[in-house]
């Protein structure tokens, strides 16, 4: 019925209107536009993710529904590891349930490397500050440089610092010339962990001095390329040089466009870190964006829309087209008009035709031409309705006895 009407070629379901578009229905409005359900026009800006779907600096853009502007995200899946969705853009920052990459920690909100932070090194709020000496945060542990003047750390205990303090022309750390004693210069919590092991020093000939400890084995940035605990810190391989993830860790992931991430169909997958952590796995489990079909009742291109095209799809689900179930070349002519046919909800097809009107028998009482042949009242049907004759068309006629006509003086006449 909005066929060439000026108002707009849909009909609103809720109004009975004819109007230029329908909200709701991307395909009644060109690409880059939306339809406004307040106006029923078609205004500037996205409808649809392919509306969006433009690389930039900050990624694949995604359409606000509210607002109808290509924006940088909606929620924190979609930005990167390490940040979060905040005004519609990924900003530095971190959750528990969206994390930091790699072996980066989430410490108050943000992404510190917990390997080298001197306020959070090997674990969050743990700071490397050591009483009276120059410490550094390295492979995630504290380790002490050197001593302040005029202190010096005798028990080699790097969790109190340099604890002796030495006068001035004073004997520091006092033994006996020749003595060995066991040593560790790492974090105590690291000693017999992992690879790192004790050593021994010996006392100087001054008798004021241990020698370096000999045979020891530190806290190393830990490395993938070898098969032990480097850091010593009881776990293998979780992080360092060569590390991409934790080993047998198990992750989410997604191998389609972002855009199209656990939209419609659409579902994440699974992938398992391998023993050495230097690899992923294959994801395994995801659902990528298929083809539109008609023969399913949900988004498998996982663009937002339910067959909206595709295979099997003969039409937009609720939507409405012309139609005309009577004789080709009867549509307009005399009572016969068109009716309109609605799209079903999975797109599949049209239902039936309703409101059009189809050629009829002619009734001569009527003035109209019932059977669409574009002449008034020429059908020739007995019965009440029925026509006596065809219009305007002459016959034969006698009115005497029967048996009198053509005999002697008696003729028939012509009745019109």
């Amino acid at each position: 019925d909005c066929v060439g009407s000026a108002s707009g070629p849909y009909c609103d379901p809720t109004s009975g209107a004819c109007v230029a578009c329908l909200s709701g229905d991307p395909s009644s409005c060109p690409e880059g536009t939306y339809c406004d359900p307040a106006s029923s026009a078609c205004m500037a800006g996205c409808d649809t993710q392919q509306d969006c779907d433009v690389a930039t600096d900050a990624g694949t853009l995604t359409c606000d529904p509210v607002t109808h502007e290509c924006v940088g995200c909606l929620t924190d899946d979609q930005c990167p590891p390490g940040l979060l969705c905040s005004d519609s853009s990924c900003e530095p920052g971190c959750t528990t349930q969206h994390p930091c990459p790699g072996t980066q920690g989430c410490c108050d909100g943000q992404c510190v490397d917990t390997n080298t932070s001197m306020d959070h090194c090997g674990a969050c709020d743990q700071a490397c500050i050591l009483a009276n000496a120059t410490s550094q945060c390295s492979g995630g542990q504290c380790l002490l440089l050197s001593c302040e003047p005029g202190f010096e750390s005798c028990d080699l205990n790097i969790a109190n610092g340099c604890e002796t303090s030495v006068p001035d022309g004073g004997v520091g750390c006092a033994c006996v010339p020749g003595e060995p004693r066991d040593c560790y210069t790492g974090p105590p919590n690291t000693r017999d962990v992992g690879v790192c092991k004790g050593g021994v020093q010996t006392c100087n000939s001054s008798g004021n001095g241990w020698s370096p400890c000999d045979g020891e084995v530190v806290p190393t940035t830990e490395s993938c390329f070898t098969p032990e605990d480097d850091d010593c810190d009881g776990e293998v391989n979780e992080g360092g040089i060569g590390c991409l993830c934790a080993p047998d860790a198990i992750e989410a992931c997604y191998s389609g466009s972002p855009a199209t991430r656990n939209v419609g169909a659409c579902a994440d997958g699974t992938r398992v870190c391998n023993a050495t952590g230097t690899a992923w796995g294959a994801c395994v489990d995801e659902v990528l964006p298929l083809a539109e079909s008609c023969l399913t009742p949900v988004d498998d291109d996982c663009d937002g829309l339910v067959n909206e095209d595709g295979v099997g799809c003969n039409c937009t689900p609720n939507t409405t087209a012309p139609c005309y179930s009577g004789p080709a070349g009867t549509e307009d002519v005399g009572v016969c008009k068109g009716g309109a046919q609605t799209c079903n909800g999975a797109g599949t097809g049209y239902g039936p035709c309703t409101g059009d009107i189809v050629p009829s028998p002619d009734v001569c009482t009527d003035s109209l031409d019932n059977n669409c042949n574009g002449i008034l009242n020429d059908g020739y049907s007995a019965g009440a309705d029925g026509c006596a004759c065809y219009p305007n068309s002459v016959a034969t006629c006698y009115s005497g006895p029967a048996g009198t006509n053509n005999v002697g003086v008696c003729k028939g006449g012509i009745a019109s």
